[in-house]
């Protein structure tokens, strides 16, 4: 399956004061893609918050920055799913402009029972819209 893929234009907010993009936007890039990607397979965030029993916090994260993206610059962000546990799974970003790799990412998010704060299993109506996108290895 194809990977999903978000296009972002860089704004004026995520830059410093010379017009390039600051770190930490990065994995605010790649975060919006997240969203974008549950969104589109049918995983509403707004009712996992309103009503689910369970959270999925961001509990690792690991990025590589290669190249720096400018106020203007549109980005590419693509979104995989590289690992799907029992009670967490990883997504994984790469993010170009043009035919420019500019950074890469992993977030690694755990499925959190919100009365108790422990690590519960993977919903399966989840898992079943995450494991198509699976990564290839």
């Amino acid at each position: 399956m194809a990977p999903f893929v978000l296009r972002q234009r860089i704004r004026l907010a995520r830059t410093d004061a010379g017009g390039v993009v600051y770190f930490a936007e990065f994995a605010a890039l790649a975060h919006e893609a997240y969203e974008a990607f549950l969104e589109e397979v049918g995983y509403s965030v707004r009712m996992l918050l309103d009503k689910g029993t369970m959270s999925l916090p961001v509990v690792d994260v690991a990025m590589s920055l290669t190249s720096a993206l400018r106020l203007g610059d549109d980005v590419d962000v693509e979104v995989r799913v590289g690992h799907l546990g029992t009670t967490s799974f990883q997504t994984t970003y790469r993010m170009r402009c043009g035919d420019r790799e500019v950074a890469t990412a992993k977030l690694a998010h755990v499925c959190l029972d919100r009365a108790n704060h422990r690590a519960c299993p993977i919903p399966d109506d989840l898992r079943g819209l995450l494991a198509p996108h699976l990564s290839p290895t």
